[in-house]
């Protein structure tokens, strides 16, 4: 289980195997330029990031970096239409919920490709 601090976060993050970068507290928002490429999971690097900027929280990189999906999901229409999908993969998928109400997807595949049916599309 993940506790701690961002940094104890970040760095039990990175030993699973997943990429981090530096983010702005509270925010999802990467603190650095460049943050695709440096997102890493060297803990020295996590470490030094931390120690420059204490207050930092960090990311997770996402896309085929890390075979991790990030959906989100705002409002009731959104969340049918993603059960509508029947997106039930051998992947391990994450519901967050948010204080606005909507739900945050996250899908980590266990596939190269993981394919998304169209919204907009009136076929299944």
């Amino acid at each position: 289980m993940i506790s701690g601090t961002a940094l104890s976060s970040a760095l039990e993050v990175a030993d699973l195997g997943l990429r981090v970068f530096p983010a702005v507290p509270g925010k999802k928002i990467p603190a650095m330029e460049g943050w695709q490429e440096a997102a890493t999971t060297d803990p020295l690097t996590i470490q030094q990031w931390f120690t420059e900027k204490p207050y930092s929280n960090y990311g997770i990189r996402t896309g085929l970096a890390n075979n991790i999906i990030v959906i989100d999901l705002d409002g009731e229409e959104a969340r049918k239409w993603w059960k509508s999908t029947g997106i039930e993969d051998s992947s391990a998928i994450v519901y967050s919920p948010r204080k606005d109400g909507g739900v945050t997807t996250t899908s980590v595949s266990t596939t190269s490709r993981l394919v998304i049916p169209d919204p907009s599309s009136t076929q299944a």
